[in-house]
């Protein structure tokens, strides 16, 4: 038994988004990483609200 593709499968935008990730993954990126760095803390710069 073979379950049947969703609706959205069919539609043209669905189908660039699906072969754009392809493309990413293809070059060594993960699209959807799960890491990510820390650049800046609310607190270091939450003092510059205060003073506005």
């Amino acid at each position: 038994m073979s379950i049947p593709l969703p609706e959205y499968h069919k539609y043209e935008d669905f189908q660039i988004r699906t072969k754009k990730l392809h493309e990413i993954h293809d070059l060594g990126l993960d699209p959807y990483p799960h890491k990510f760095s820390i650049t800046n803390s609310l607190g270091k710069d939450s003092w510059k609200a205060n003073v506005i």
